[in-house]
């Protein structure tokens, strides 16, 4: 049975219409507690209190091997580490590198050959997962995430395998999220007719398990003024309070209260009530393991990382 939307998409258009950039302005947030948003972190909600994410770069580029990097992660088991991976036409493996951009391990997925990898999340179990889930035609009958148990040296990993089929058609995705308080991964389309991008949902046992399952269409997410393409690239910090959406200009977040799912917080404010809105033309974007931190990474040689550290200051 096909899921009720969160709300009508000329809701969300109209919702979007109506929010106000912020910048400086004084808001208020659910608590009653005043505060201003500063040019890193904009207001698209007066209800909301925005966190500044001030910004800084790497003094090292991309280079190498490290030729398109679409997906990036935050290390689990080492500080200051994080899981990438190249776009399609490279083989089926992912990268362990440091703030520097040194590659401190390399991972071959045994078994596997990738079409097209667009995005990387950790679950709570410490399973980094693989999302081969690119489309660019919408022709693939089903897409498929790749699972491997975190490892801190080079070498060949066995995979777990999840093969995802849609409920209605075909999509072109470059967006996996999981949830770790209930263990949910989350698709989030590129395609975004009316500023509008679909969510579905995979459930927690499939992290677990492995197999093939149809996701859940859980509604959609108002990405509108975040260029024209959608979503690139999102995660969902370890403590599972903050949940971030990136497209190739703009970064949108969303505060998670306690006892509230993922679908009822977005449905609850489908536009985002703040934004990052220098975020660069990255394809990549993660939680460190202490969820204090973004890391962003572009496209291409000779690209730097770039760092967003939170402050309510």
């Amino acid at each position: 049975m096909r899921s009720r939307r969160w709300r009508p998409i000329a809701g969300i258009v109209a919702a979007s219409l109506a929010s106000t950039s912020l910048a400086g302005a004084e808001t208020v947030d659910e608590l009653g507690n005043a505060g201003s948003v500063s040019a890193g972190s904009v207001a698209r909600s007066t209800t909301t209190r925005c966190p500044r994410w001030p910004m800084t770069f790497s003094e090292q580029r991309t280079e190498g091997v490290l030729t398109e990097v679409s997906g990036i992660a935050g290390s689990r088991l080492r500080a200051d580490h994080w899981w990438v991976h190249n776009d399609s036409g490279d083989s089926a493996r992912a990268f362990l590198i440091d703030s520097t951009l040194a590659i401190t391990a390399e991972v071959q997925l045994d078994g596997v050959f990738a079409l097209d990898i667009e995005d990387i999340a950790i679950d709570a179990a410490g399973m980094v997962w693989l999302a081969d889930v690119g489309d660019n035609l919408k022709i693939r009958p089903s897409v498929t995430l790749y699972g491997f148990a975190e490892v801190t040296s080079s070498r060949t990993v066995p995979v777990r395998r999840i093969e995802i089929t849609y409920p209605d058609r075909a999509h072109d995705v470059e967006t996996l999220m999981i949830d770790p308080r209930t263990g949910d991964g989350f698709l989030v389309d590129k395609r975004i007719p009316l500023g509008v991008a679909p969510v579905f949902r995979i459930p927690a046992r499939m992290f677990a398990t492995g197999g093939s399952v149809t996701v859940e269409d859980v509604g959609a997410i108002d990405v509108s003024g975040g260029g024209e393409i959608g979503p690139t690239a999102g995660d969902i910090s370890p403590d599972g309070s903050t949940i971030v959406v990136k497209t190739l200009t703009t970064a949108f977040l969303w505060s998670r209260p306690r006892g509230m799912s993922i679908p009822e917080v977005l449905a609850a404010e489908p536009a985002a009530p703040c934004t990052i809105a220098d975020a660069g033309s990255n394809e990549a974007i993660g939680f460190d393991r202490e969820g204090r931190r973004l890391a962003a990474l572009s496209e291409g040689i000779g690209t730097r990382l770039r760092t967003f550290t939170r402050s309510l200051g």
